[in-house]
């Protein structure tokens, strides 16, 4: 879409007259303005519904948009009150509508992405109403289901026409063909919710859905980059995803109470995210209302503000003294990101630890790189794959591994270390442009010198957990109880102890089965990072109970004899830890003390019958199995045996009939016999009598002399008579 079209392009939201909706209308606007490229002029109209108030009025206003009042169209559905922006009368003097939810922000130039002759809407995330159940609603109302050509963009299901109509852009001319079917349909399903069952709440887009296929209008599928979700991110996105570059970002509810938008685990969106952070940053609410400079709402047109009589470009449409705060010599610098390092000895806790500061907005990596759970680890170990290889690679290459430690040099930039030390480079060239990110490997601990050439301001979340626990665990995963377990355990906590104070965080996995949401802002504030309370609610949700394999306190330490000198640097780490630890358990305890190796050794050995057992019980219910298989396989056969038996006696009894018919049959053939016999006697009889003699020569005679004299006298005789 060229500047020129662009001015005969109309883009407008519907907001509830309601705190949270209208500020998102004035987000969004805010966004057009800022980074809308050609189309950051373009006019813009808020439709209000039922009223709105005086302050956000203004502050619209004064970004230049026009504000409509509208009726509520659907008091069951708040969500199709969009309507009432496509039947605007400004509308008719459009070639263009662009349709936005609120909750969107304008991140780049939309304006390729548009046209003024196909409807153009991005397929739905996902099925929010089911393929089937859109093709009964077709049925019922007498349309030919589509073939399933599209996709949906998060997961790849088949579907007909579905869309998500957050972001819609239409022709004008297509809008009396396309709206009143689709407010027909609403009100339909709205009369009838049976109609979708559980699929109701997004009547909305299946009517849409309805609409344009009754009466289709031509029609472009716009790519995921014009209507980007940030709130799926608990589904496995495509590479697609991974890599767009999002025009329209639709954040739903992840923005915070000042206004700034959570972080992103997609790293374009995130950069695009915290352009729109800063720039709101710069913006003070005084200077906010000035962004647009004198406009006249009422004819939807808009001034490009100008400093010093130089005209600015259309997308930095901003008071003068925020474009001297972004741009000129008073431009802050950049903050520095957050960069964070989970660390701590394998089974201290730090996979749980890592997916709840993930859930704080901490990028961990896409999805396609983490590691996949495992028995031991069900929930998964929240590890991107690359830096667990690059971590193996640098401990192998230093001649050891996670549980034989090498001995580190002074310098990563020799020979095979030095090429390891470019493909760290290029991973954190990767991520260097997120404001917050990190990754989780318990080998950081043994690393870490490495790490932190590479990375100077690098911060260490250092997981802690009992060493008695610790050493049980690992046991119980197939360690030997020997002694090398306990220093394995020393030497990954010294080596994190060696971190400067300042550039580290211990936190102890047993605090978050009391106190979780306390402990992990602790984290976080000692991080730099901020997050809200239902942030913080949520990510907490993941600790269970069930994942705490062995309850240990630190007081039980005591009555276990576990090496001084490890139970005192243990000590020294739980001091750091928090507050919670309040008692300190005594180095030398009151009565006898128990061998940690025994209690290892006992562990190894129920680990032990343990694996027996459930190997037993894996043969008992496979032996179980297979004689249910045998019984039912002797049934089987007893069944078949019967059958045969059945055939048998049937045979038998076909076998006897036979017999007997074939008996009756022989008597019948003698008797036939007999009687022929009886009857050639008969006839020999007859034919030996002077009388048959006779006759036998009285018929040569006939036939031979009577015969043809009669022929020939008995024409004559016909003359005579004539």
């Amino acid at each position: 879409m060229s500047s020129e079209m662009s001015e005969k392009l109309l883009i407008g939201c519907v907001a509830e007259n309601d705190e949270k909706y209208l500020s998102q209308a004035v987000r969004l606007v805010r966004s057009l303005r800022w980074f809308g490229g050609l189309l950051g002029a373009a006019d813009f109209v808020v439709c209000a519904v039922e009223g709105i108030e005086r302050a956000y009025r203004d502050e619209l206003e004064n970004l230049g948009a026009a504000i409509r009042i509208v009726p509520r169209f659907d008091q069951t559905n708040p969500l199709f009150n969009k309507i009432q922006l496509f039947r605007l009368p400004d509308v008719g003097r459009y070639e263009t509508l662009l349709y936005l939810d609120c909750d969107t922000i304008i991140a780049r130039d939309p304006s390729p992405y548009l046209s003024n002759s196909t409807l153009r809407i991005k397929m739905a995330d996902v099925p929010t109403v089911s393929t089937e159940a859109l093709e009964r609603v077709c049925g019922y109302f007498g349309l030919r289901p589509p073939e399933r050509r599209y996709r949906t963009t998060q997961d790849q299901t088949p579907t007909i026409w579905y869309c998500n109509a957050g972001v819609i852009s239409c022709p004008v001319r297509f809008i009396p063909r396309l709206i009143p079917a689709w407010c027909e349909f609403e009100l339909a399903f709205s009369a009838n919710p049976d109609l979708l069952g559980p699929y109701q709440h997004h009547r909305s887009q299946a009517g849409l859905a309805l609409a344009f296929i009754a009466d289709p209008v031509p029609f472009e599928e716009l790519p995921v980059v014009m209507n980007f979700p940030l709130h799926l991110t608990h589904i496995e996105s495509t590479q697609e995803m991974a890599e767009s570059d999002p025009v329209i970002l639709h954040y739903h509810h992840l923005v915070d109470s000042a206004g700034y938008l959570l972080p992103s685990p997609y790293p374009a969106s995130q950069r695009r995210i915290e352009e729109f952070n800063n720039r709101l940053r710069a913006t003070s609410p005084g200077e906010a209302k000035k962004a647009s400079g004198d406009v006249s709402p009422d004819r939807f047109e808009t001034e490009i503000i100008r400093n010093d009589n130089t005209a600015l470009k259309p997308f930095e449409i901003a008071a003068a003294n925020d474009l001297k705060r972004l741009d000129g010599e008073r431009r802050s610098p950049r903050a520095e990101p957050v960069v964070v390092c989970i660390a701590g000895m394998h089974r201290s806790g730090t996979s749980m630890i890592a997916r709840m500061i993930q859930s704080c907005g901490v990028y961990l990596g896409p999805e396609r790189e983490l590691a996949e759970p495992f028995p031991d680890n069900e929930n998964g170990f929240w590890e991107n794959r690359e830096f667990v290889k690059l971590n193996e690679a640098l401990l192998r290459e230093l001649g050891g591994s996670w549980d034989t430690p090498p001995r580190l040099p002074d310098s990563f930039n020799t020979g095979k270390l030095g090429q390891l030390r470019g493909r760290a480079q290029e991973l954190i060239d990767r991520l260097g442009p997120l404001k917050q990110w990190g990754w989780k490997d318990p080998r950081n601990s043994l690393t870490l010198p490495f790490w932190r050439q590479l990375i100077p301001n690098l911060k260490v979340v250092i997981c802690l957990r009992n060493p008695l626990a610790v050493l049980q665990s690992l046991v119980r995963r197939g360690s030997p109880p020997d002694e090398s377990l306990v220093e394995l355990w020393l030497t990954y906590n010294k080596a994190l102890m060696a971190i400067p104070p300042e550039d580290r965080v211990i936190t102890h996995y047993a605090v978050y089965f009391h106190t979780p949401q306390q402990e992990l802002r602790r984290v976080l504030e000692l991080l730099g990072l901020s997050a809200s309370d239902d942030t913080i609610e949520r990510a907490c949700s993941v600790v269970s109970w069930d994942l705490r394999h062995q309850r240990l306190a630190n007081e039980e330490l005591r009555a276990v004899e576990i090496p001084d000198h490890v139970v005192k640097h243990y000590l020294e780490m739980c001091s750091e830890a928090g507050r919670f630890f309040q008692e300190r358990p005594a180095a030398v305890a009151d009565g006898p003390r128990r061998n940690y190796l025994d209690i290892l050794r006992l562990i190894r050995l129920e680990t032990e019958i343990e694996a027996r057992e459930k190997l037993l019980q894996a043969r008992e219910e496979e032996i179980a199995s297979l004689q249910t298989k045998l019984e039912t396989q002797t049934t089987e056969s007893e069944k078949a045996v019967k059958l045969l038996q059945a055939g048998e006696e049937e045979i038998a009894s076909l076998q006897t009939q036979l017999e007997t018919q074939t008996t009756e049959s022989e008597r019948e053939i003698q008797a036939l016999q007999t009687r022929v016999t009886e009857k050639q006697a008969e006839l020999d009889k007859i034919t030996n009598t002077l009388g048959w003699r006779l006759l036998s020569r009285y018929g040569r005679i006939k036939h031979r002399f009577l015969i043809p004299a009669y022929r020939f006298l008995r024409p004559n005789a016909s003359d005579g008579k004539r």
